[in-house]
């Protein structure tokens, strides 16, 4: 892998975290605690998927 792919991985990660960091904030507005716990853990899957399609 060269450095330009690394660094474009490393770029879309933490763009990635910052949408889910404004993401995980809005879900304090969600006051049903089962329907949080389902966004948190689709959001969680999603990354991990974007993550290892990104590698």
């Amino acid at each position: 892998m060269n450095k330009e792919r690394l660094y474009d991985i490393i770029k879309n990660i933490k763009e990635t975290l910052s949408l889910l960091d404004k993401a995980l904030i809005k879900l304090n507005i969600v006051e049903d605690e089962d329907l949080k716990e389902l966004i948190k853990s689709s959001v969680k899957q999603s990354f991990l998927v974007n993550i290892k399609i990104r590698l």
